[in-house]
């Protein structure tokens, strides 16, 4: 597995992220061959203040011997919008709670999601981290 991650600071609010993997196994694939498998993606960061950022993300990956266990050997892309939310930045106990709502979007171009039914997928998502 390699795995390269690039991060570069556009501005003092602005942050990118660009991750690329590339991965092999040998007798990983459905058919019993060697395996490859790749992905790469993207990340935008926007702090609005010391409280809120707003994230974006783009993926694309590609399994095309079958051997992450998918369910497809075809690609799979999706963007996600989220938010970062540090309700207590300025309480020095909490600083680190974090609340991450996020909307996403999934598409497969074989008939991937819902059981193998359908190609696409909306999902709605929000964890809640606290560092110590």
């Amino acid at each position: 597995m390699l795995d390269v991650i690039f991060t570069t600071k556009l501005s003092d609010q602005l942050v990118l992220t660009v991750n690329g993997d590339w991965g092999y196994e040998g007798n990983a694939a459905v058919d019993g061959s060697d395996a490859q498998w790749y992905g790469v993606a993207g990340y935008l960061s926007y702090n609005v203040n010391d409280n809120l950022a707003i994230n974006a993300r783009g993926e694309w990956f590609e399994d095309p011997d079958g051997a992450r266990g998918l369910g497809t050997t075809g690609s799979v892309y999706e963007v996600t919008l989220g938010l970062d939310i540090k309700p207590l930045a300025a309480n020095k106990n909490f600083a680190s709670l974090h609340v991450r709502p996020e909307i996403r979007y999934d598409y497969s171009n074989d008939p991937f999601f819902a059981g193998g039914a359908k190609h696409d997928q909306w999902t709605a998502a929000v964890d809640a981290v606290f560092g110590f």
